[in-house]
């Protein structure tokens, strides 16, 4: 066979071989990930010596004033641009008349969020702002709050986002632990600051965003401020700080470092996924709140990429889809529950009439998943997962059944590659922390296949940056000698599991597993079930202690929105026994008319359900209290009677 004629032949033989092995260890994706990763990297490394100059490109709004800077006309000096305002500033120059920020009530273009931000850093170096500083905001969504953002990182300072819902010692204890010496907060929700400013240090200083401020700011030229202000952070230096939800005890401080949240920016806008800028390029709507990593960093993320962000005050389910229509909207950020909400509201006609492709976020739970995806007609479900304080990021982009309910997907390359970086930790049954071998002393690892919790190897603690001013709370999240002695992991406190073919599963938040009849059982696992269910929209599980038994029962708090009499409680329970082993199956049940109390990012508070537990006289006297007793057929109302002879022995479960 003539040399040509044989290539020919081999290749025709290679290209079915290399076919069937892209699909089934996603070869493809994992390079394409890889290559993500570099254009990231180089994005970021150039930004560390672009021109500082002001002369290229057309002229802002606020035009650049040379002399500011030290610089000759024509003359570029490298210089550091790292931080996201030049970033910013670069999308001014090419979309200015563009629209940057659509609301319902007006839209703004990148010229105007441009000369508002400057006006603000002006205002803000009247308050005394300096570089390197944190900057307390206690604002609502608002275009104002991401102007007021944006000024903190043209000063090189850094904006601190307290969850406008809290009040009381909560929110003394969130501000007191940013040593934050401005809090700019929104004037309607400014009297919750004034009744904590006696725990307060002497230094800290409340500014109301009122009317009378806004007019001052806006007097102030709309020079941009010095760029040498910007100039000068670094990559380690802290570019915002967020707050765990502080669904138990205080929230905690999470300081982002510039590198994160730049390198963050780079990969979200090279994704291709809904990304593409410009007057006729892709649009975000955003009704998650700023304060929040997810809601937050997506839309600065918008607005510096050249993308519209469709910015909505709150979440609504009532105005969710008519927002959507009226923005135009391609994609949407979600997180918790969002889903589950918008499912529970009635079909309509418009259901499908929108322009949304993509939604993103994280926590879309698996029994609303699919329902979801095929009920408004979305093409493209991008779930992820990770937090504010983590130093992993798992991704999954799914488009049909086969990756649906995963919250990561990775190729048979990538889990060569990560096999060192990290593993999942086989759990005490008894305590629930990770298991530690006996003779060794190191931590025993779990099968990925079957889960535990995940941990991620670090180079050196400063991979972490940890709680500000925690260090209590930081060493809690390290485990050391895990492997070998000497090295640290990152404990991310979730279990998770990794299938033969690479998807990650969400199983559990620690602390949420209990343990009943020397079984855990995962609340996930069991809300996924009881969700699905006809008449639930909505199920909250989680373990409460039960006089003279050991361990934790599972109790379920049922959303009933036609009341508690609504439900079928004998068809419930053989639903239940049917789907779940017995030991999982949920002894106890607190049915409720109104929804569960949620975070302002839509995740379920269960500290103070776990805390009344089934104890009646606890128990808020609206809800409705029902149990299984041994034997029964049926859930039947549970009573302090029934309490009592659960507290002096005489019932067991």
């Amino acid at each position: 066979m003539p040399l040509a004629t044989a290539a020919i032949a081999a290749a025709a033989v290679s290209v079915p071989s290399l076919m069937y092995l892209n699909a089934k260890h996603q070869v493809g994706k994992d390079l394409n990930a890889l290559l993500t990763g570099v254009a990231m990297q180089r994005d970021v490394n150039a930004r560390r010596k672009l021109p500082l100059s002001p002369l290229h490109g057309p002229k802002l709004c606020c035009p650049f004033r040379p002399v500011q800077l030290g610089l000759l006309e024509g003359t570029p000096v490298k210089k550091n641009r790292i931080s996201p305002w030049f970033r910013f500033q670069e999308t001014v120059r090419k979309y200015s008349t563009a629209e940057a920020i659509w609301t319902p009530q007006r839209s703004y273009s990148f010229s105007e969020v441009y000369t508002r931000s400057c006006q603000y850093a002006a205002w803000l170096l009247d308050l005394g702002v300096t570089p390197g500083e944190l900057v307390v905001l206690y604002m609502q969504n608002s275009p104002d709050m991401l102007c007021v953002w944006l000024a903190c990182w043209s000063l090189g300072s850094a904006p601190a986002f307290i969850n406008y819902n809290l009040s009381g010692e909560a929110l003394a204890h969130t501000v007191q632990v940013s040593k934050a010496q401005v809090i700019i907060s929104d004037a309607d929700i400014a009297h919750k600051l004034d009744a904590v400013q006696g725990s307060l240090g002497a230094e800290q200083r409340i500014v109301p965003l009122d009317e009378a401020a806004q007019a001052q700011a806006f007097r102030t030229t709309p020079d941009a401020p010095d760029a040498a202000y910007a100039a000068a952070v670094k990559m380690t230096d802290t570019a915002l700080m967020l707050y765990t939800s502080g669904t138990s005890g205080y929230p905690k401080a999470c300081p982002m470092a510039y590198s994160m949240v730049c390198t963050g920016m780079a990969g979200r806008l090279s994704s291709g996924l809904c990304t593409t800028p410009g007057p006729n390029g892709d649009r975000w709507y955003n009704c998650m709140p700023l304060y929040h990593g997810t809601g937050g960093i997506t839309s600065m993320i918008a607005i510096c990429g050249g993308i519209t962000l469709c910015l909505a005050k709150k979440f609504s389910v009532t105005n969710f889809w008519k927002e959507i229509r009226q923005s135009r909207a391609t994609l949407f950020v979600y997180v918790g529950e969002t889903a589950r909400y918008l499912l529970g509201a009635p079909p309509s006609p418009l259901d499908r009439a929108h322009n949304v492709k993509v939604i993103w976020g994280n926590g879309m739970r698996p029994d609303v998943w699919t329902a979801f995806q095929e009920r408004f007609g979305i093409e493209c479900i991008c779930e992820f997962f990770g937090a504010s304080e983590g130093v992993l990021g798992l991704q999954n982009q799914a488009r049909g059944p086969f990756l649906a309910t995963a919250v990561g997907y990775e190729g048979g390359l990538m889990r060569f590659l990560l096999r060192k970086k990290y593993f999942t930790a086989a759990l005490d049954p008894e305590t629930g922390e990770p298991f530690r071998d006996p003779t060794t002393g190191l931590i025993v690892e779990a099968p990925l296949s079957v889960g535990g919790e995940l941990m991620v190897q670090l180079e050196n603690e400063s991979q972490f940056s940890g709680y500000y001013g925690n260090p209590e709370a930081t060493e809690k999240r390290l485990a050391r000698d895990v492997r070998r002695k000497g090295d640290v992991f990152y404990r991310t406190g979730d279990a998770l599991r990794r299938d033969e073919d690479g998807r990650w599963f969400f199983m559990d938040r620690l602390g949420d597993t209990f343990r009943w009849k020397s079984e855990n059982v995962s609340t996930s696992e069991v809300s996924a079930v009881v969700g699905a269910l006809p008449g639930i929209p909505e199920a909250v599980v989680y373990g409460v202690l039960v006089p003279r038994h050991d361990g934790r029962a599972g109790c379920a708090r049922l959303y009933a929105p036609n009341g508690p009499s609504s439900l079928d409680y004998a068809s419930l329970l053989q639903s239940l026994q049917k789907s779940l082993p017995k030991y999982a199956v949920p002894l106890f049940l607190r049915v409720s008319s109104k929804p569960a109390e949620t975070t302002g990012n839509n995740k379920f508070i269960k500290t103070a359900l776990q805390k009344e537990g089934v104890n009646p006289e606890l128990v808020d006297k609206a809800d409705t209290l029902m149990w299984a007793p041994p034997g029964a057929q049926k859930y039947v109302e549970f009573t302090q009677a029934d309490y009592a002879r659960l507290e002096a022995g005489q019932a067991r479960l």
